[in-house]
């Protein structure tokens, strides 16, 4: 859809405008109320509601649209930066200057396990000792290809909900969110600590992107384990003490298993545009390209 073609493109004010309606709408529709109504009462406000959907969806199509554009243009300027950088360090090294250079930068690495359960000791106040044998007895249980492909560590600390994940990351970064985080309830995710392992990498797992995008819908008829809000959003400051980077800076995460209340699902991405961590919900129906899951393996652990 081009965002032109129906007016006014996407906008965040039109888009909290919009969730207001559906919200005020579903408010209508609980039980206590609506049983108070005719049949033609709640036909009316259902139709209300359906309409306020739609052009809450449409304002996310169109959310969509621009950042397709945006990303593209963000592609072409890093392929040119790429370029670039391949030229100087051609030239560095005619010119001897990479000489005593350690082959690998500490930016351009990925992070060993123990420095990943450092960070993590460091931000949730853990020894960093618990969170390394937790991470361990889990790798202990992995099959060799997840344990060469998964490396990204998770850890989740007992009593940690979405909504604490959430404060957590408003403690350090801008935010935005289209929904309530505290509403957000997670299949088969309890209160106790957990572990968990993923792909090591800035977007999400590149088989789930593009042509092979699936909706919520279909990525949970699968059966697969997917990183749930609050694992993404520690995992997502993990990688920004690590990488000094955001997650999700050109797709978002999206996590099946995982509603808001009202039904829609859970994901987050770093919008350039406004420079925040957002976190959004999207109708269990939609397919898009830009909206990837993450696989895990995880593990819960005793008291």
């Amino acid at each position: 859809m081009n965002p032109n073609e129906s007016g006014e493109g996407y906008s965040r004010e039109a888009y909290e405008e919009a969730q207001r309606k559906v919200d005020e709408a579903n408010q209508a529709l609980e039980p206590s109320r609506i049983a108070k109504l005719d049949q033609a009462e709640r036909e009316k406000i259902k139709g209300q509601r359906d309409l306020a959907e739609r052009g809450r969806d449409e304002l996310y199509g169109k959310a969509w649209d621009e950042a397709l554009a945006l990303n593209e243009e963000y592609k072409q300027v890093l392929k040119q930066k790429d370029q670039a950088e391949t030229k100087i360090q051609e030239l560095r090294q005619k010119m001897g200057l990479d000489r005593g250079k350690p082959e690998e930068e500490q930016g351009e690495r990925e992070p060993t396990l123990e420095e990943q359960t450092k960070i993590y000791a460091e931000m949730l106040d853990i020894p960093q000792e618990e969170i390394l044998e937790a991470a361990k007895a889990l790798q202990a249980k992995m099959t060799e290809q997840e344990r060469e492909e998964l490396t990204m560590l998770i850890f989740s600390p007992k009593g940690e909900t979405a909504s604490t994940a959430w404060e957590r990351v408003r403690k350090e970064n801008p935010t935005w969110q289209s929904q309530d985080p505290r509403t957000i309830s997670t299949q088969a995710e309890t209160a106790k600590a957990l572990v968990a392992f993923a792909r090591f990498s800035q977007e999400p797992d590149p088989d789930s992107l593009g042509e092979d995008a699936q909706s919520t819908e279909d990525w949970e008829k699968t059966g697969g384990r997917f990183m749930s809000p609050r694992l993404r959003m520690l995992a997502g400051e993990m990688y920004r003490r690590a990488k000094g980077r955001q997650l999700d800076e050109v797709n978002a995460t999206l996590c099946p298993g995982s509603r808001f209340e009202h039904g829609d699902v859970p994901s987050l991405c770093f919008s350039r545009a406004y420079g925040e961590v957002d976190l959004v919900g999207a109708d269990p129906s939609v397919r898009s390209p830009h909206l990837g899951v993450r696989r895990v393996v995880s593990m819960e652990l005793e008291s």
